[in-house]
């Protein structure tokens, strides 16, 4: 599947029915288990031609399977196979508050974010400059447990961002001062 979503998020998929013939529209979103989705059928004009519009909110992570149908035939591409994330799952262990945290130079962050009730997907940890350049930190991760520890030896005022999926999780205010002495 090359499409990712977050669970609880509406989505919509657009077929264009503007030259399809005579015919209607089905279609049927499945999850895990075979679990049937609601699927809204909405017909529109958009830039003048006119399409079908699908609404649906997968509510959990996995894998789902999107079928469509025009005339009882399957469209070009159905069933179409999506994944499904759930970031509302992910837990954080020493992860420093919301309003921002100062640090000298040497001083070791240590903290860990489970993803591993969140399905699959790309996590990525980093320290943003004001200038918009940006540190990625590196990471470990067990068991869909990431652990981010660094030694800072950079100064300055950061932003701490998590994302998981694009989505951003976290974003802190870091000062990191040179070490007295």
């Amino acid at each position: 599947s090359n499409f990712l979503f977050e669970a609880g998020s509406a989505m919509e998929f657009v077929v264009d029915i503007s030259q399809a013939g005579g015919g209607e529209l089905s279609t049927k979103l499945v999850g895990l288990g075979g679990k049937e989705i609601p699927v809204q059928i909405l017909h529109e004009v958009r830039e003048g031609r006119k399409v079908c519009v699908m609404k649906m909110t997968p509510d959990h992570f996995g894998v789902y399977s999107l079928v469509v149908m025009w005339a009882g035939q399957p469209v070009n591409g159905s069933p179409f196979k999506f994944e499904v994330a759930d970031s509302r799952q992910i837990t954080y262990t020493g992860l420093p508050g919301s309003e921002g945290f100062a640090l000298v130079t040497g001083e070791v962050i240590d903290f860990s974010i489970d993803v591993s009730k969140a399905g699959n997907g790309k996590f990525v940890a980093q320290l943003v400059a004001a200038d918009g350049s940006v540190k990625v930190l590196p990471t470990k991760v067990t068991n869909g447990v990431y652990t981010i520890k660094e030694r800072f030896i950079v100064t300055g005022s950061w932003r701490l961002v998590v994302m998981y999926n694009g989505k951003e999780l976290i974003s802190t205010p870091v000062e990191i001062r040179k070490a007295p002495g």
